[in-house]
């Protein structure tokens, strides 16, 4: 049975640290939070379109952005 990520919290997006290697953290429903080297974050949502894997890159994590209006935002871009 897969594992189900728990939406994270903004305490938890902000004690994410850089790392010599860019990660990512999810959020799910295909929503992560990437973390840059530089310490930049950015969400990114990976979604199936036409069978093939692909990612949409947010611009920077916003303390004020919440995920439901990430998604909505998303949803209304792709028509889904």
């Amino acid at each position: 049975m897969p594992k189900l990520a728990t939406p994270l919290t903004e305490t938890q997006i902000a004690e994410l640290k850089p790392r010599p290697k860019r990660y990512k953290i999810g959020d799910g429903h295909g929503l992560y939070i990437l973390v840059e080297p530089t310490g930049i974050k950015r969400w990114q949502m990976v979604y199936k379109r036409q069978g093939m894997e692909t990612s949409l890159r947010l611009p920077h994590h916003n303390p004020r952005s919440r995920r439901g209006d990430l998604c909505s935002l998303i949803q209304t871009q792709f028509g889904r």
